[in-house]
């Protein structure tokens, strides 16, 4: 397997055919054609659920045909986007989980290979020009581009590239790097001239991906191993197609063109359009809207109100646009603590929770719509059997409801502890499931804590239960269980460890290239960890995010995870209607 060849399997897209949450969105949809929206740190709305949404969904609002203008007028100009929030966990974006690093700090670093920026399936070359994986998946060896420069000037070396991917591999004492735990299986590191080849403890069809996550950057070394590593912006230094220029924590951050950037335009000069792009952080939903109306930012990702209220004020004006959103959001229980350690405590809490109740009342108030989800996250193939295990159908609740009570008073288990997330939406279905708790006879306690608190309690094993969850940034279902349920996994937080059968299907699975066998798979991970492990109980996924942006923004494309992976803005530029151009 080599090059741009490596593509997703064709149900990577698959959407859930759910009535009940078809008829929550009915009303909402129905705003002047537009997609539904969320905001940047919670899921938003899916396609209609009967269709298998594709790679790039964009609509205009009404749909109008916008003509490009008669010269190319694709170089130069700002463009400005406004998000929630910067760099709230610190400069260095390989630390930081959430979208934060990859939305502000995307554009300054590359990788040796990265997600085609237009359909966000397809695999291609970034620093590294060629690849080969072997024939057993355990070795993949990779070319990389020589006469690459950093932003400050200084050649990017071989040395550079190890020591990047050395960090990721083991990583330095107190230091995490929650999105690259993949590059842990990996047993060796060599270097032949330009070439760098990794060789794999296992097989692994989908380290590829691994390679070309955006947070799979490569830093200067001298930049990188000082003291306190990336921990100010004059640190952020990197070879992608923007370079930092200022930027003011909680404000800002503004970057232009790099000069000395490598990939070649189709017009023969070099990426990127751009002259100049800034972040700026506007907490306040309406304070953004404010920003968006009087043309100080140009793009922003928005609420399910702001799209309809903006949609209908501005017209053919603006674009609001789709991407699909991997992941999963459950209550985690911890397996190693009473009273968790029991498989029929786990089962009993699991047949508790109604998930059905819980996406349906997060769908109207919160105005971002959610389906019941699998083990593995919305890309499970066979995502459209949720609805029929017995814990989630609403044809068979009571009986769910009375076999929690019964095993729980055979137990004696009458209160338990959940952590939870200080925010609105994790509180909110925090809320409800103590509920539902409280209908089988058992009072659930809720402590509300700060992220890094509540975060800090769930990896070191403090806690019973755990309202967490997350996003993942490819849209596979290998990827969550990598993540949710293997105990080297960045969000494992102490679950019930899988069956030897699950891990060698597991591994048999990373040795499959996608499609049917490995689907087949797939089915059994998933029947595996909801009938023998039971490490969770799975709440809801998030269907889709969205964003809101002038017409005069053109080639951004609404690619699968684009929430995570599609910031570098290489190819996006903006036409002579911009107020910046």
């Amino acid at each position: 397997m080599s090059n741009s060849m490596w593509k997703l399997s064709s149900n990577f897209f698959r959407v859930p055919r759910i009535a009940l949450i078809v008829a929550v969105l009915s009303s909402l949809l129905l705003v002047a054609a537009i997609g539904c929206s969320g905001d940047d740190d919670t899921p938003a709305t899916s396609p209609p659920a009967t269709t298998k949404p594709a790679a790039s969904t964009a609509t205009s609002v009404p749909a109008t045909e916008v003509s490009p203008p008669a010269s190319d007028g694709k170089r130069g100009g700002e463009l400005i986007r406004g998000l929630k929030a910067l760099m709230v966990r610190g400069w260095d974006m390989r630390r930081d989980a959430v979208w934060t690093g990859p939305q502000n700090s995307g554009r300054h670093y590359d990788g040796l290979l990265q997600w085609n920026q237009e359909d966000g399936v397809t695999i291609e070359a970034d620093l590294a020009s060629e690849w080969n994986f072997n024939s057993t998946f355990d070795e993949v060896t990779l070319k990389v581009r020589d006469g690459i420069k950093f932003h400050d000037g200084s050649a990017m070396t071989m040395d550079d590239v190890v020591f990047s991917f050395e960090q990721f591999r083991t990583p330095p004492e107190g230091v995490v790097f929650p999105r690259l735990s993949g590059f842990q299986a990996v047993e060796s590191i060599d270097v032949s001239g330009q070439e760098i080849t990794f060789k794999l403890e296992s097989p692994n069809v989908d380290f590829l991906q691994d390679l070309a996550s955006i947070w799979s950057i490569v830093v200067p070394e001298a930049v990188a191993s000082q003291e306190g590593g990336i921990n100010d912006p004059d640190r952020i230094i990197g070879t992608g197609p923007f370079s930092l220029t200022e930027a003011e924590a909680d404000s800002f951050i503004t970057s232009t063109k790099n000069p000395d950037y490598f990939l070649e335009a189709p017009d023969g000069d070099m990426f990127p359009y751009l002259d100049t792009m800034t972040t700026v952080a506007i907490p306040d939903a309406d304070a953004m809207e404010s920003a968006f109306r009087t043309g100080r930012i140009d793009i922003f990702q928005g609420t399910l109100e702001q799209a309809d209220i903006l949609g209908k004020d501005l017209g053919s004006d603006i674009t609001i646009q789709q991407a699909a959103l991997p992941g999963v959001f459950h209550i985690a229980m911890n397996a190693e603590k009473a009273p968790f350690d029991n498989f029929e405590a786990r089962k009993a809490f699991d047949l508790a929770i109604d998930r059905v109740a819980i996406t349906e009342f997060q769908a109207i108030p919160a105005g971002k719509p959610y389906v019941p989800v699998s083990y593995l996250g919305n890309p499970y193939p066979f995502l459209d059997e949720v609805m029929d295990y017995p814990e989630v159908n609403p044809a068979t609740r009571d009986a769910a409801k009375a076999e929690a009570k019964a095993i729980f008073e055979e137990l004696g288990i009458t209160e338990v502890e959940m952590v939870v997330i200080k925010s609105g939406w994790f509180e909110m279905w925090a809320q409800m499931a103590a509920q539902q708790l409280s209908d089988v006879g058992v009072t659930m306690n809720l402590e509300v804590r700060d992220a890094s608190a509540a975060l800090a309690s769930a990896q070191a094993g403090e806690y019973q239960l755990f309202g967490h969850g997350g996003n993942n940034v490819v849209w596979s279902a290998m990827d969550v269980v990598k993540l949710f349920y293997m105990p080297n996994g960045g969000w494992f937080y102490h679950k019930a460890a899988p069956t030897q059968e699950f891990i060698d299907i597991y591994t048999n699975a990373k040795a499959t290239e996608p499609g049917a066998a490995r689907d087949a798979m797939l089915r059994r991970m998933e029947e595996i960890l909801r009938t023998e492990v039971i490490p969770a109980a799975n709440i809801m996924a998030s269907a889709g995010i969205n964003q809101i942006y002038y017409n005069y923004v053109r080639d951004r494309f609404a690619t699968p995870a684009a929430h995570f992976q599609a910031h570098k803005f290489t190819e996006v530029w903006i036409d002579e209607n911009s107020p910046r151009k």
